[in-house]
């Protein structure tokens, strides 16, 4: 921690919040202040699912050993809701898109209106909007009310049974 009359570190200033005595106004200080931080509203966390066939996309990357690449930005999807994503547009209109590996991937996925669930539908390559096109066949065969979709957390779960059970044969 840095002595009165010092400038604080960049790590010491994003630490620091407002006198709980003193509510902050809307003419706080800036960045630079000792007393008053802008610090990022704090998203609600949102339950994750994937549609079957997202589910079969993800357990073709765990074959490929770039499952825990998907299951960060998974977990962050989970974590910050629609803004871990990009949106999308052309027929995804509403949807979102995240960006894995090194822009190798996409993730792409629909939120609620209440921003509760983000459905997974497409776990795919970026080739040629490829995971675009297989979104909006997907959408088209499935029907974008609601298809079968199970938790990441039960899809985690499933795939840890059967990578145990491949190792035990």
């Amino acid at each position: 921690m840095s002595a009165p009359g010092e400038r604080a570190s960049p790590n010491e200033q994003r630490r620091r919040v407002p006198p709980s005595s003193a509510p902050p106004s809307s003419a706080s200080p800036g960045i630079g202040s000792r007393s008053w931080v802008n610090l990022p509203e704090p998203n609600e966390p949102i339950r994750v699912e994937l549609i079957d066939d997202a589910v079969a996309d993800l357990v073709q990357y765990a074959a490929t050993g770039n499952l825990s690449l998907f299951l960060k930005k998974l977990i962050r999807l989970e974590e910050v809701g629609k803004e871990a994503g990009l949106p999308l547009g052309r027929g995804l209109i509403g949807w979102r898109k995240i960006v894995v590996g090194d822009r190798n991937w996409r993730i792409v996925f629909a939120v609620n209106r209440g921003e509760t669930v983000a459905t997974v539908w497409v776990i795919g390559d970026r080739d040629d909007a490829a995971c675009y096109e297989e979104a909006e066949r997907r959408v088209r065969n499935l029907g974008a009310d609601q298809p079968h979709a199970a938790s990441l957390a039960a899809v985690m779960f499933q795939m840890s049974q059967q990578r145990r059970a491949t190792k035990r044969r």
